[in-house]
């Protein structure tokens, strides 16, 4: 919610609630401050909440996208098609979009999965999926099963590796996406003093 922050040392985070403002769904970005980075407008719907920033990989404007879904809303083509209109050529979009397609390894196929199986094909986007479940139920009728999942359009000289991460105790577990790219640091100009510096010492010293 608005109410809501998150700070942790050395980052930035951006973030899109929910248009209720209440606590359940919404997305967020937690980036290092030191990579040059320019956040972009999010984008807030009832079916869809996303936050972007926009970074270079090995020189290449990239737009980062977290992105969540959720599941009461059987998103269409058209809402998939204004959502990423918003968004630049080259982008690495990732998130519970509760899209759910044996293509890229649930199993079983969703309403949601079929839209994003049809768009991405017809943009010849990539959908990038771990190779385990992501989504651990306690219900026993329930299957653990693939939530978590990206969207890509890159050059093909960026190779993108999504793996699990199951470190965590939570019904849902991570996803890891290594990209093999060198992200762009923010040059800052140089500073005589730094916050530690004992200013009347160094005053002291030089006369």
């Amino acid at each position: 919610t608005k109410y809501s922050q998150v700070h942790i040392l050395g980052c930035i985070t951006y973030k899109s609630n929910q248009l209720d403002n209440t606590a359940h769904g919404g997305v967020a970005i937690i980036i290092k401050s030191t990579l040059s980075l320019s956040p972009l407008p999010n984008f807030t719907c009832d079916y869809l909440q996303s936050c972007a920033v926009s970074i270079k990989l090995n020189n290449i404007p990239i737009t980062i996208a977290s992105i969540y879904c959720p599941p009461r809303h059987n998103i269409s083509i058209p809402q998939f098609h204004d959502y990423f209109s918003t968004i630049n050529s080259n982008f690495i979009i990732g998130g519970d979009i509760n899209a759910k397609h044996q293509s890229w390894g649930c199993r079983a196929t969703n309403p949601s999965g079929n839209v994003l199986h049809n768009f991405t094909n017809a943009k010849k986007y990539r959908v990038l999926a771990p190779p385990g479940p992501i989504y651990w139920p306690s219900f026993i009728r329930k299957k653990p099963d693939i939530l978590d999942i990206f969207v890509s359009k890159v050059p093909s000289n960026l190779n993108c590796t999504p793996e699990n991460i199951l470190d965590l105790n939570s019904d849902h577990s991570s996803v890891l996406l290594t990209v093999s790219a060198s992200p762009t640091i923010k040059i800052t100009p140089p500073k005589l003093f730094s916050p530690l510096t004992d200013r009347i010492k160094f005053h002291n010293f030089v006369e």
